[in-house]
């Protein structure tokens, strides 16, 4: 990949951390990149040592073009100084999308905010920097997630995103749409004990899987890298279904190395990827016999209304479900109105239907 006209990292400027401290893919295949700087709020604070930084991200057409200069700010996120650049991602297609990184100041709190590029046909429009609250416990801090800050698209809508560290486990929010606001923090990843990615890890990614919202995450125990975990959270973060893997491997070190993970989905066949230091560990679906798992199906739904109103609905099942319920929807607009759930639910080979009733709610 060409790094050709990408500025070199200045000797001269304190503040020029990193010329490529993080990429990110845009949702029509565009790789970007974004340097990590020390931006001041203005000329005067400006230090002994430092230039007035500036923010410079880069996009690829392709992987044999060189990059060209595609936004640049120098805004420090209102902060007299911060340190802007360490985590990049980006919802939408190239044309229009969201730019979204992090800027964190240099004060004693270490609080961040998201400063957040719109870009509209090719140009930004505008910028938004989050947070009213920018205190060591507000929503986003060195302090609070780690300095390994990571930000990701969420996979449940184009408009929220996920921010990890390895101080916490992940967790997705709304980031404010004006300027000098909180950002909606949703509940915090829940992770299963006995199938745990540990607060160190980082490195997560998303995608999509047979029409589910799936999460892959290297998993931590102590200071070794214990492999993959993956998760099914189309239900949200805080809902997440452990999904078995043998994807286990030991990466012992003295101290957590950098770690990252991947997947790819070709067919019905799902690879997945761990980076730990300089190592790349593949798994796989492919020519690897799979479990058959009976599926579920419920029919036969009929009910029985009484004198006073009320039903009794009842359904068969192919075999015994942990747990079901029935639903009900307007037949206008197929909004879920309620939902019951049936207790004890048997399965059609012990001769015995499901059946609930369900009182009269007037007008439904």
């Amino acid at each position: 990949m060409s790094t050709t006209g990408i500025i070199a990292k200045d000797a001269s400027n304190a503040g020029d951390y990193s010329t490529l401290s993080d990429i990110a893919f845009t949702a029509d295949g565009k790789l970007v990149g974004v340097n990590s700087m020390l931006n001041q709020y203005s000329a005067s604070q400006v230090d002994a040592g430092y230039k007035q930084g500036t923010l410079r991200i880069h996009k690829w057409n392709d992987f044999n073009s060189n990059p060209s200069l595609w936004a640049s700010t120098q805004s420090s996120a209102n902060f007299y100084r911060a340190v802007v650049g360490k985590s990049l991602t980006i919802s939408g297609e190239s044309k229009d999308c969201t730019i979204i990184t992090t800027a964190t100041t240099t004060g004693d709190s270490k609080g961040t905010r998201m400063l957040m590029l719109n870009v509209v046909d090719n140009t930004i429009a505008s910028t938004v920097f989050t947070e009213k609250n920018i205190g060591a416990y507000g929503n986003f801090s060195e302090k609070k997630q780690g300095a390994n800050l990571q930000l990701t698209v969420s996979p449940l809508a184009d408009d929220k995103f996920v921010i990890d560290g390895e101080l916490r486990l992940p967790q997705e929010f709304t980031p404010a749409k004006t300027s000098n606001n909180d950002s909606e923090m949703s509940p915090e990843f829940s992770e299963n004990s006995s199938y745990a990615i540990g607060e160190g890890a980082t490195g997560i990614s998303f995608f999509k899987y047979a029409g589910r919202s799936l999460m892959v995450a290297p998993y931590v125990n102590g200071t070794s890298v214990g492999g993959l975990r993956l998760y099914d959270v189309t239900d949200g973060m805080s809902a997440a279904v452990p999904v078995a893997t043998n994807s286990n491997f030991s990466y012992p070190a003295s101290a957590l190395p950098f770690m990252a993970s991947g997947a790819k989905v070709d067919g019905e066949d799902l690879t997945l990827y761990m980076f730990t230091g300089n190592k790349l560990t593949k798994f796989t679906t492919k020519n690897v016999s799979q479990p058959v798992v009976k599926g579920i199906t419920a029919y036969d739904l009929k009910y029985s209304p009484d004198d006073e109103g009320n039903c009794t609905f009842n359904f068969t099942a192919n075999t015994q479900p942990l747990e079901a319920s029935i639903v009900f929807y307007d037949p206008q607009n197929g909004k879920a109105l309620d939902s019951v759930a049936v207790n004890a639910p048997k399965r059609r080979t012990e001769h015995r239907k499901n059946s609930i009733r369900k009182h009269s709610q007037g007008g439904r």
